[in-house]
């Protein structure tokens, strides 16, 4: 298995992984009824995941771990790196609100 940073390539796939782990999920079931493979679920992730894979994400990371034989993506994780900005008293939700 390797790890790397997902691409904007990767999306469908990744879509797919996501989607599969939130049908079990109590909140996402709350928020999309249909066991989130509906059209707006399944749209709604990929624009999250598009703008979380954008080369200009400072603040937004995803990798992605490949099968070791077929190089495919198996599994990903998002980090987010937001923090309070003492510097000029930026705070977390400014930031995010400023697509920082």
């Amino acid at each position: 298995m390797g790890v790397r940073i997902a691409t904007q390539q990767d999306v469908p796939v990744l879509k797919d992984i996501i989607l599969s782990g939130l049908s079990n999920d109590s909140v996402w079931l709350y928020c999309y009824p249909s066991a989130g493979r509906s059209e707006a679920a399944s749209s709604h992730v990929e624009t999250v995941l598009k703008r979380i894979i954008d080369d200009n994400s400072k603040n937004w990371h995803c990798y992605v771990v490949d099968a070791s034989k077929t190089h495919d993506p198996v599994s990903l994780a998002i980090i987010q790196s937001l923090h309070q900005n003492e510097d000029d008293g930026k705070g977390v939700t400014e930031q995010i609100q400023r697509g920082e």
